[in-house]
């Protein structure tokens, strides 16, 4: 892949951004005509069964499954790909789209009902707590659908410019980022209108994450979006919108938005 310091391409980078607001579609453009996503369910007939939905391009390419609501008080991922689901088009590869991981905690507008779901991975299906069954239910999801990345949005209550975790930061818990993980960051901060709204790299490691487990297991690559609760929401949203077609762009995924996401 080409150099991301080039001048050249650089410039060339912060024209596209400028010009595709939002998923590299422009606002007079049409999007192509694709079908439907194919809705699927995790944990039918379950208390917490919720969808997840599969758009799948007509050429190769990598999966990428994008998921949100794995706290329940962090609803700005949730709204985000719930826009952008009746709005994307799939050309190359396919990509995943699961909003509401913890559908339960969302609706109750509570982070977790027993325990942290984030922290119940790989899960037990035999467990009393809901969250460690919710979790097995994922870890078996992610397995059969073999994505090649994950990226799990949150919100956090602190701002990385202040000097503690974690808002507006990209979270990884391998040794050292890789060189596709630094391109990606790169170009979703050409999304960004200034600094503070900018996304860090970060190291932050938790074993039983979703993200840890999910690297460990199957062998892909997975992150962590976190955006700063203290903004609006939609700011947050508009945030996690840059942040997730910045990252399909870098891996490969040709796609188009219907339109801008208006604040």
């Amino acid at each position: 892949m080409r150099d991301l310091q080039s001048p050249f391409l650089k410039l060339s980078l912060v024209l596209c951004a400028l010009l595709l607001p939002v998923g590299g579609i422009r606002a007079d453009e049409k999007p192509a005509v694709s079908t439907k996503p194919t809705v699927k369910t995790l944990g039918k007939g379950k208390v917490y069964e919720t969808e997840y939905y599969e758009l799948q391009g007509k050429l190769p390419g990598p999966t990428v499954l994008l998921e949100a609501g794995i706290h329940g008080n962090e609803p700005a991922g949730t709204l985000a790909l719930e826009w952008l689901l009746p709005r994307l088009t799939v050309t190359r590869g396919r990509v995943l789209i699961f909003p509401r991981m913890h559908k339960v905690a969302l609706g109750r507008k509570k982070r977790y009902l027993d325990k942290d779901l984030n922290k119940q991975f790989p899960g037990d299906r035999k467990s009393k707590v809901i969250e460690r069954r919710l979790a097995a239910e994922i870890h078996t999801m992610v397995g059969t659908e073999k994505p090649n990345l994950v990226l799990t949005l949150h919100e956090a209550r602190v701002h990385i410019m202040d000097g503690k975790c974690c808002a507006q930061t990209i979270i990884y818990g391998i040794d050292q980022p890789t060189d596709a993980l630094r391109r990606a960051t790169e170009l979703v901060n050409l999304r960004s209108p200034d600094d503070r709204h900018r996304f860090q790299l970060f190291h932050y490691p938790i074993p039983t994450s979703s993200s840890e487990v999910f690297v460990r297991d199957f062998g892909l690559e997975a992150y962590c979006i976190e955006t700063w609760l203290a903004e609006p929401m939609p700011r947050r949203v508009r945030s996690h919108l840059n942040a997730v077609t910045g990252f399909l762009e870098a891996y490969g995924i040709e796609f188009k938005v219907e339109g801008t996401y208006q604040e």
